[in-house]
């Protein structure tokens, strides 16, 4: 598992990878992949990445305070470490 990450409650909070996204607690509207904008489709909680791209992602971390896991969904990339926990502070 990766270093956790930390972001602040009521902050956005961005993130890059490749393979199917998922993050626990909060839904995000994906803003950019590969650094192009491009219109947020509604919230989701899972997005398929491009090969070696990358997403911008908006959420809003209001109401869950701690620590919880974004992954791929692949389990062999989870298994091999594309898996680590990101902790909301007040």
């Amino acid at each position: 598992m990766r270093s956790p990450v930390s972001a602040r409650l009521g902050g956005p909070w961005a993130g890059t990878g490749s393979a199917p996204f998922h993050i626990h607690v909060n839904p995000f509207q994906v803003v950019a992949v590969n650094d192009q904008p491009v219109a947020a489709r509604g919230y989701e909680d899972t997005v398929n990445l491009p090969r070696l791209g990358s997403i911008t992602m908006r959420t809003r971390f209001l109401d869950f305070p701690g620590k919880f896991v974004y992954h791929c969904h692949i389990l062999m990339h989870e298994d091999g470490g594309m898996m680590a926990v990101i902790e909301v502070v007040p």
